[in-house]
């Protein structure tokens, strides 16, 4: 019986392992078929579900986050003017195309992204907590960790100016 738990564990194990192996990885330009600069409408398409607004109506600073109907709140689409500026991620199971993710260290996401990580302190845990911010080689798009100082506790990628909003829309 006890050989029988140690094969479905290790079935269990290969089976999860696989799965993950093949997700899309959230980069600097879009997480699988979610692509920067997309329209709602093109996002929508690509996602292929129904978008629903965590808060309908913000039509007075033109900001919006979005998330497929029916899926858990795990990444988040924010919309600025209109278009996908941000993708938010606080999930453990998401990393980017390097292999940062929720969890791993500041040094990890250092020894990831040489030379290109710049640190300011985290506007409500710092001095103790972190900004680790990588961008694109032209500037224009970005990823930005959250840290408690030690390791990342959430973290987004999109374009410079989105990736700087502290609060969501803010």
């Amino acid at each position: 019986m006890s050989r029988m738990l140690v094969v479905c564990a290790v079935t269990s194990f290969m089976t999860c392992a696989s799965l993950h192996a093949g997700e899309p990885r959230v980069g600097f330009s879009g997480y699988g078929a979610a692509r920067i600069g997309m329209t709602r409408s093109e996002l929508q398409d690509a996602l292929g579900k129904r978008l629903v607004d965590e808060s309908p109506g913000d039509e007075f600073n033109r900001c919006a986050y979005v998330y497929p109907d029916g899926v858990p709140r795990d990444i988040g689409y924010m919309l600025l003017e209109g278009r996908l500026a941000r993708i938010d991620v606080d999930i453990d199971s998401v990393s980017t195309i390097s292999g940062a993710r929720i969890g791993s260290t500041e040094a990890q996401v250092r020894a990831l992204y040489p030379g290109r990580v710049k640190t300011t302190p985290h506007h409500y845990e710092g001095p103790v907590g972190h900004y680790l911010v990588v961008l694109s080689p032209d500037g224009r798009l970005g990823v930005r960790f959250e840290t408690d100082g030690e390791r990342v506790t959430r973290w987004y990628a999109g374009t410079h100016r989105a990736i700087q909003y502290v609060e969501g829309c803010q």
